[in-house]
């Protein structure tokens, strides 16, 4: 995974705090990335149908 070659001892020149921070927001980024739905609300517009003759 992306946090094991992060955490490798002799790659990281990062402190555990800005470790421990930097895998919460990335956490939370991925969270919030794949909710593909969340702003969306149906419409009564979006189910009529309109058409010309």
């Amino acid at each position: 995974s992306s946090s094991k070659k992060t955490c490798i001892l002799q790659q990281s020149r990062i402190s555990p705090k800005l470790l421990e921070a930097l895998q919460i927001l990335k956490f939370a980024w991925r969270k919030d990335r794949l909710n593909f739905t969340c702003n969306l609300l149906a419409q009564e517009e979006d189910y009529s149908i309109e058409a010309y003759i």
